[in-house]
């Protein structure tokens, strides 16, 4: 190239340079008083790798692992990009999400995970931005799930229910709330303890207990628990609500859910974890609780007001051999969330728990209870 000035406004491209001849005006203060000094791109660039490292300088090794990548074979990690072709991955970790993110465009799915009262799921989410939890392989997991079918039937997978109540379906009205199962108070009487005792409720439970936190790293502790409610009536006087698992029958006299046992006091015996509501008490906001069968610990979930006539949904998380259990509730109708955790007075470790959800009332059909889902996974 001949001889020009290079500035600002002058670019070089590859046809104009001669790597042999042109050179680069350098400074080289250990050429000492003579300073310019003259290099050609070729004795720039003139060498042989490098076959040992010095410090912030390149291996041979790492020289060797460059110059294999090429296009076919790199994936970027910026955003919006494309992957073609088949990719093998033998392994891949994905940090939860801490917000949920754009949905993707028409005619994608995008793929993330995000933390769900502690624990952590894989997700898609379709172009309308609705979410999918990648479902569990049911081969080596206990999964409950009790959903609404219509008439007084209710489905179930996993166990058998168990209900106090008249049992209804409703159809909503619009897509804000799902189609639901309610159950409208009714009398029970508990016989298995002296003296009898009767309570007016609703509910819908396991009738087995088969999880537990557990003490084995590699056992088969640890759940996860989901339910998703309304409370259709327009005020709930004089109530007592508990949502989440329970020790079904603690001691010799059986005390649980199927009796109402659960809500007949704000501390009732044996094993528990879950969501409270106790106008008795005083409350007015969501608690959240725990029992180790002796010592009840009882926190006010901040910000969570009681409200009727709002969907909400419940979860608890307890990893196997857990010493804190997660929490979160989702005011659905009012895009609220809270989450939080406790390591206190936790349920005995090896002390199986059903599931559920119960509310007590003051006559029979005086309240309603109505619910969506009941999960809970082992």
């Amino acid at each position: 190239m001949s001889n020009t000035k290079i500035s600002q406004e002058t670019a070089l491209t590859g046809a104009q340079l001669d790597r042999a001849n042109d050179i680069f005006p350098i400074v080289d203060v250990s050429e000492g008083t003579t300073g310019n000094r003259k290099m050609t791109p070729n004795e720039l660039m003139v060498g042989v790798p490098a076959t040992s490292s010095a410090p912030g300088s390149m291996s041979a090794a790492d020289k060797t692992k460059l110059d294999s990548i090429n296009a076919s074979t790199i994936v970027t990690t910026n955003t919006n990009q494309t992957v073609t072709g088949t990719k093998t991955i033998t392994s891949q970790s994905i940090a939860a999400s801490g917000s949920k993110p754009s949905a993707p465009s028409s005619g994608n799915v995008l793929m993330y995970s995000t933390d769900i009262s502690g624990r952590v799921f894989p997700i898609w989410q379709t172009p309308d931005a609705r979410e999918y939890i990648a479902q569990s392989g049911l081969a080596r997991n206990q999964v409950v799930v009790f959903f609404p079918v219509d008439g007084v039937a209710v489905g179930t997978y996993g166990q058998n229910s168990t209900r106090v109540g008249t049992t209804s379906h409703v159809i909503p009205s619009d897509d804000s709330i799902p189609y639901m199962a309610n159950l409208a108070s009714a009398s029970q009487l508990n016989n298995q303890i002296v003296p009898n005792t009767t309570n007016i409720f609703c509910n819908i439970s396991t009738n087995s207990r088969i999880f537990c936190r557990g003490t084995n790293p590699n056992g088969f502790g640890g759940f996860f628990f989901f339910a998703r409610i309304y409370l259709p009536d327009t005020s709930y006087p004089d109530t007592r609500i508990f949502i989440g698992m329970y020790s079904r029958t603690p001691s010799t006299d059986n005390k649980g859910f199927w009796d109402g046992y659960v809500t007949a006091v704000d501390n009732p015996d044996g094993n528990f974890v879950g969501f409270q509501y106790s106008t008795s008490r005083g409350d007015t906001s969501w608690q959240f609780t725990t029992k180790d069968g002796t010592t009840q610990n009882v926190s006010a979930i901040t910000g969570a007001t009681f409200a009727a006539q709002k969907l909400l949904d419940f979860y608890i998380y307890c990893p196997r051999a857990g010493s804190t259990i997660s929490y979160r509730l989702d005011n659905v109708t009012d895009g609220t969330s809270f989450s939080g955790s406790t390591s206190t007075n936790l349920p005995t470790a090896n002390e199986y728990l059903g599931g559920g959800i119960q509310l007590r009332a003051t006559a029979v059909n005086g309240s309603n209870l109505r619910w969506n889902r009941l999960y809970i996974e082992g």
